[in-house]
């Protein structure tokens, strides 16, 4: 007993139900799986962006790459994008709170940044723009490595921007104790 058309077995209508139930569940897992994708694209397309890079690079590099320092033009980057898990209780195991914990990892750390593996972020920058990118621009990279490149010097330490927030609590914690 065929079908209509090609020859092939009718289904019941109890097996087309299935069928259907079936196509549905997928179609749900589907929409909770790209859910969070949609919801990071609308994010992304909606959040103000980062500055221009030029701007940011004019800022960032005050001095020329060969004079670069690290409590001038190093240490402000690390607050900024570093310290975040590079500092005492931060998840990293390095800690890059001070020139005597930083200065003999220079070249790893100008290393990762130039391969763009440090700080961590796993978003395609194709999708848009996040407010949250950790990423470094072209002329934090380019301080590191000029710093590193220059045999990491300290620098003066009257240069050294006021120390990160989670810095201050820790103190307060300590001095409390």
């Amino acid at each position: 007993m065929g079908g209509p058309i090609d020859g092939k077995p009718r289904r019941s209508a109890y097996h087309r139900m299935l069928t259907m139930i079936e196509f549905h569940k997928i179609q749900k897992r589907i929409a909770v799986l790209l859910l969070p994708v949609a919801i990071l694209v609308l994010v992304g397309a909606l959040s103000p962006g980062r500055p221009a890079a030029a701007e940011q690079d004019a800022e960032q590099l005050r001095s020329t790459p060969n004079s670069a320092t690290f409590y001038r033009d190093v240490l402000p980057i690390l607050q900024e994008r570093c310290q975040v898990c590079h500092r005492a209780s931060g998840i990293a195991p390095l800690r890059f709170e001070t020139y005597e914990q930083t200065r003999p990892y220079a070249a790893s750390i100008a290393a990762a940044a130039r391969d763009r593996s440090m700080p961590p972020w796993f978003a395609d920058p194709h999708i848009g723009h996040f407010s949250n990118d950790p990423s470094l621009f072209a002329g934090q990279i380019a301080a590191l490595a000029a710093w590193a490149d220059a045999g990491a010097p300290a620098g003066d330490p009257h240069d050294a921007p006021a120390p990160a927030p989670w810095a201050a609590i820790r103190l307060a914690m300590l001095s409390a104790i």
